[in-house]
């Protein structure tokens, strides 16, 4: 597969779970109402978390021999990866609220500190993507017109 598919499928998964952080976290006055269908949250998430290590571990021995390429494919893996690990972090926090939303618990506290983790990788993969969209406008042309 080609690397410009790659990054149109790390993008993909990005829209996927971006999607799914918008229905857990929707605080709106009918997202407060509106049941949340937390298992179905989580095997959304696992099946992207799961794409993205299998782009990553595609991407991990790429060299086109041309240094600016590669250094979208190592931002690409870098991207991939760090978006893994905020997803897998959602899946955490998913999970727990389901098992809350049954009775179990799940302090404010816990919340709060799951959260901020959240918010640390994502703004992680948010700091990555912007450098790989440099990188991708700059040497859009050669990936697109490279041999597979």
């Amino acid at each position: 597969m080609s690397l410009l598919l790659k990054i149109h499928e790390i993008h993909n998964c990005l829209n996927i779970i971006c999607d799914v952080e918008s229905d857990i976290f929707d605080s709106s006055f009918k997202g407060l109402f509106k049941k949340k269908d937390y298992l179905g949250y989580e095997g959304i998430l696992e099946v992207a978390a799961t794409k993205l290590i299998d782009i990553y571990q595609s991407l991990e021995n790429f060299d086109s021999g041309k240094p600016g390429i590669n250094m979208v494919v190592m931002d690409a893996k870098n991207y991939a990866y760090a978006l893994f690990l905020s997803t897998s972090q959602l899946i955490i926090i998913n999970k727990s609220l389901g098992l809350k939303s049954l009775g179990n618990p799940y302090s404010m506290g816990k919340y709060n500190d799951d959260c901020k983790l959240f918010r640390e990788l994502q703004s992680n993969y948010m700091s990555i993507g912007t450098k790989l969209n440099a990188d991708y406008k700059l040497y859009g042309y050669e990936i697109a017109t490279m041999e597979e």
